[in-house]
């Protein structure tokens, strides 16, 4: 297995139709398909193709979990780019800091944390791409423009990533200074993914109910 997305695709392969995430919100139980995630992945690395986001290069997120999360950081590897998940309690600061140190291009958020996005930029003074999660906004592209099925998607390369490149970069939570950015290849991520499934039985009836921030590693 050359690339952690191959697992994604092979598990959309083989069970289309079933539920990959369900999200409970406050006034509804939102459920993503197998089929429906892969293609928001898809429609995601093509999109940032487009822009063109280069195999390596970086590409943040900033937002609470959700499906549109989990797509967004899928659809990065997928377009063999550099996830890089922050964690929705760094100040305005810390996110200035990081977008710089990661090299950031792109900016996924959602409407509660865009004016720290924004002002993060503007402070850095960088050109930094935001695509809005959720809803709209002029300064930022509308995700579900990007991902909606009625719009034709741009052809999509084959994710040239090899095991040792590098697909995400997990930075510390900065207590004690600025967060640490530590870089995780795809074999990492597979390793890591193998070692938990070495002692853990789980099959395809079973759900996996997840309390971590998506930004930590087992997350």
């Amino acid at each position: 297995m050359q690339h952690f997305y191959e697992l994604v695709a092979a598990a959309c392969d083989q069970c289309p139709g079933d539920i990959a995430i369900e999200v409970q919100h406050r006034d509804r139980l939102e459920q993503v398909s197998y089929a429906r995630l892969r293609e928001m992945a898809d429609r995601t690395a093509a999109w940032l193709a487009m822009i063109g986001l280069d195999a390596g290069h970086r590409a943040a997120i900033l937002a609470d979990n959700d499906a549109a999360w989990c797509a967004a950081y899928l659809g990065i590897l997928r377009r063999g780019a550099v996830a890089v998940p922050l964690d929705v309690n760094y100040q305005l600061s810390q996110v200035k800091t990081l977008i710089v140190d990661s090299g950031a291009r792109v900016m996924f958020t959602t409407p509660k944390y865009l004016p720290t996005v924004v002002a993060a930029r503007d402070a850095a003074a960088i050109d930094l791409r935001i695509v809005l999660l959720h809803g709209r906004d002029s300064a930022a592209v509308a995700y579900e423009v990007m991902v909606a099925g009625n719009v034709p998607s741009p052809p999509l390369p084959p994710c040239p990533s090899r095991p040792s490149d590098p697909a995400v970069i997990l930075y510390t939570s900065g207590t004690t200074s600025d967060p640490k950015g530590v870089v995780l290849t795809h074999a990492n991520l597979l390793a890591e993914r193998d070692g938990v499934l070495a002692v853990l039985r789980v099959s395809s009836r079973d759900a996996v109910l997840g309390v971590l921030p998506l930004c930590h590693a087992l997350a």
